[in-house]
């Protein structure tokens, strides 16, 4: 008897985008489905983005603590170990290459999932040694400004409104629209030369008690220039997993599904993650 197939074929033609390099053809499908593109962005859009990184990493690193400033990394106030920073809205080149409706519509096909034009875009930092972070889905409701447009059509979150929310009437007092994470975009960039004795890696679990065991079924290494992206499901479990020699560098994004049509995907299995508010189908 055959085993069971680890992957599937797209059978959607994904748009053309100028900057990728790496179109795939299939999916990955243990324990969820997903794939890691190696030389995803061409060289001059790859270069480009870690020259900015660069830049906005050495002008230093604000505490946890620390006021806000748009041009600084930061460190999170929640545990997760690492600074973060969100590139303002009209920031440009090359940010704004990945703002547009072609980009979102090439990760809807590939997970054939419905995606709103919605997008929530973060790098971020954590220096040797982080700490280990708990495995989680980011299957899980947030508000989204409806403020910012790129194109008069494609809208991203930006941290001067909330961005996690505790059910849809909270959305519906701050202005917001109230949606959940639903395809995540991890992706490796100026990074040292990866061995595996330095860890780093991002763990897969096909459930939290594979967390708890230390028993990640893949682990995605962090080398540059290459993306890790899922669909979240109620069992994409996923972590990063300790850095324990060098430095670790990711751009990560969101994009997002209104709510009734992301747990119909899932037989109406409500999100439990940051928000425990209850939705009905």
């Amino acid at each position: 008897m055959d085993s069971p197939s680890t992957e599937i074929s797209i059978t959607k033609i994904l748009p053309d985008i100028p900057g990728i390099n790496n179109i795939p053809r299939t999916l990955d499908l243990e324990p969820f489905p997903h794939k890691h593109l190696m030389e995803f962005l061409k060289p001059d859009l790859y270069d480009d983005l870690c020259q900015l990184f660069n830049e906005v990493l050495a002008r230093g690193i604000l505490l946890p603590s620390d006021p806000f400033e748009p041009d600084k990394f930061k460190g999170f106030t929640y545990g997760f170990d690492a600074a973060f920073w969100q590139p303002p809205p009209d920031f440009g080149y090359p940010i704004n290459e990945f703002y547009s409706s072609k980009w979102i519509e090439f990760f809807s096909k590939l997970f054939d999932v419905p995606l709103s034009y919605d997008i929530s875009l973060t790098f971020h930092h954590q220096r040797f040694n982080s700490k280990p972070f708990a495995a989680h889905t980011d299957y899980c409701v947030v508000g989204m400004s409806k403020r910012f447009f790129f194109n008069k059509k494609v809208r991203q979150h930006y941290f001067d409104t909330p961005y996690f929310i505790k059910d849809e009437t909270e959305g519906k007092r701050l202005n917001l629209s109230v949606q959940m994470r639903s395809v995540v975009g991890i992706f490796y960039l100026n990074n040292p030369p990866w061995h595996e004795v330095n860890g780093g890696e991002t763990g897969l679990y096909d459930s939290y008690e594979s967390f708890t065991l230390g028993n990640p079924v893949k682990k995605i290494p962090p080398i540059s220039n290459s993306l890790l992206t899922f669909e979240t499901t109620p069992n994409s479990f996923h972590t990063y997993l300790p850095n324990r020699a060098k430095v670790r560098n990711t751009m990560i994004f969101w994009l997002h599904t209104p709510i009734k049509q992301k747990i119909n995907r899932f037989q109406g299995e409500l999100p439990t993650e940051y928000s425990y508010a209850r939705y009905t189908k």
